[in-house]
């Protein structure tokens, strides 16, 4: 199989794994022959990309990340959560712990931290949920998935790494607080309505803080995941070690995800381009190390992603390098002239220094 977006997708495509939206239930099934009006669909639903099957990619696997279960069960969790605080704000209540079961979050928590230590690979999260409604708690969740695994990476014991995750799941929780036609607009905000948006960090700081069985620090990420290493970040502008390491871990982790996500009002950036852009804020927006670290954590090339090398040649990628996350294995399937090859051969990049990937696409 091979990632192709939506927007190159052909009517007769073959797909090669199902969609599902945030309750699980399946848009579309595995086999199905795409038709113009399901790709339509699919872009209304706001989908970018999808995994299609032909004989160039046979026998490239997906494996999923997080399984489906896992992450629709956390899906819930969280939608029950925000849920409950919204209701219980509405209300005046100065706490939630009467509506929400916090030891579900820590369920979901265990849930996740599992299913990351027990892959070997570089995270990689593109994912077959889509419901554009729902896009606050997908990111929570990629957001926690992704800070649990450079927290892991970084060394923080297992005390932190359960702050870290507790934090990164309540991290926008501020947002419940935000008007909905501001929230889910549908296009770019005004000033006046990011000023709103400015809002949600210290909105859920104040929520959370109150929350016995929250801890401070984790409240402390909802408060500082939006300030920036030299300064230029909100709510009150802190700067460098100014901000709590959590903080500045969840920072890289939140924007990467932002970027690497369909909005009405842009497409999703291809993982390495997101990377990339990362990696040049290193030192400005975010702290080197943690951008460091994080390239060591997250797959810049997922399995499935046509990429074209300096030799000219197209390839697929079908397999991740566990040491070298921008060196994966990949198979040769054009010429340099466009001339699809009769038998495709596959290379270790990290075993050929002088082959490099220049150009990436969702299907070239």
């Amino acid at each position: 199989m091979r990632i192709v977006a939506t927007d190159q997708c052909l009517p007769g495509t073959i797909l090669a794994k199902p969609i599902y939206n945030s309750d699980g239930i399946k848009l579309i099934g595995a086999g199905t022959e795409l038709t113009k009006a399901m790709i339509e669909r699919l872009k209304l639903l706001g989908i970018s990309i999808i995994y299609a099957r032909d004989e160039l990619s046979e026998g490239i696997e997906v494996v999923d990340a997080v399984p489906l279960k896992t992450r629709i069960e956390a899906m819930q969790v969280i939608r029950s959560v925000f849920s409950s605080i919204q209701e219980s704000s509405r209300q005046g209540s100065k706490r939630f712990s009467s509506q929400v079961k916090v030891n579900d979050l820590t369920r979901v928590f265990e849930n996740l931290i599992t299913v990351i230590k027990d892959s070997n690979q570089t995270m990689s999260l593109l994912s077959e949920i889509h419901d554009k409604e729902s896009h606050v708690f997908s990111h929570s969740i990629n957001v926690t998935i992704y800070s649990i695994a450079l927290g892991i990476r970084l060394g923080f014991n297992d005390g932190q790494i359960k702050e870290i995750g507790i934090g990164a799941l309540l991290h926008d929780i501020g947002k419940m607080q935000i008007p909905s036609t501001i929230l889910h607009k549908p296009g770019r905000l005004t000033n006046d309505e990011f000023f709103e948006i400015q809002k949600h960090p210290a909105f859920g700081f104040d929520l959370l803080k109150k929350q016995y069985e929250i801890s401070y620090l984790s409240a402390h990420c909802a408060f500082q995941h939006h300030e920036r290493w030299d300064g230029t970040g909100y709510p009150r502008g802190l700067k460098g070690k100014e901000i709590h390491p959590y903080a500045r871990l969840m920072a890289v982790c939140d924007v990467y995800d932002a970027m690497t996500t369909q909005r009405v009002y842009r497409k999703a950036l291809l993982p390495n381009e997101s990377m990339n852009w990362i990696q040049s804020q290193s030192s400005i927006l975010f702290e080197e190390k943690m951008v460091d670290a994080f390239r060591q954590t997250i797959a810049p090339f997922p399995i499935g992603l046509t990429v074209r090398l300096n030799t000219g040649e197209t390839a697929i990628v079908s397999e991740p390098h566990p040491d070298a996350p921008d060196r994966p294995v990949v198979r040769i399937i054009k010429e340099p002239n466009g001339e699809t090859l009769i038998q495709w051969r596959e290379i270790d990049l990290n075993q050929y220094p002088e082959l490099e990937i220049v150009e990436t696409h969702s299907l070239i």
